[in-house]
């Protein structure tokens, strides 16, 4: 382009991994994006899709029961637990991942100082297990 000098790049890619005998790979094996070779402007395998595992628990409560007397006629504390469903986040990676670039360089100093203009985009999923009911 431009008498030879400027350049437009496009790349794409996708993957797909699976576990032995068809079922999940561990964390370690999973795809994680981000850094200069598919989605430049993130950190090193920053970009994961993200899980919410649910928690119960319970939390207590303390309050001044005015209906139920001490033995000095004051209104005695009563503690009651309730139930209570947090959520713990965790990066599990993606077992399917697909990304592209689109790059437009223009050189600026020979061939040694170039300026680029480009766009990154990409999507990572991880399936949710499902649950059978009978």
């Amino acid at each position: 382009m431009n008498k030879r000098r400027n350049v437009l790049g496009f790349h794409a890619s996708a993957a797909y991994i699976t576990g032995f005998g068809g079922g999940e790979p561990p964390p370690y094996s999973r795809f994680y994006m981000g850094g200069e070779s598919d989605i430049r402007g993130y950190d090193i395998r920053s970009i994961t899709p993200v899980t919410f595992i649910p928690v119960a628990s319970t939390q207590q409560f303390t309050y001044n029961c005015n209906t139920c007397l001490n033995g000095f006629g004051g209104p005695s504390p009563r503690t009651v637990s309730v139930p209570v469903l947090g959520y713990t986040i965790t990066f599990p990676g993606g077992d399917t991942q697909g990304y592209g670039n689109v790059e437009y360089r223009i050189p600026i100093i020979g061939n040694t100082f170039q300026t680029v203009l480009f766009f990154d985009g990409g999507h990572q999923r991880h399936p949710q297990k499902r649950r059978l009911t009978a």
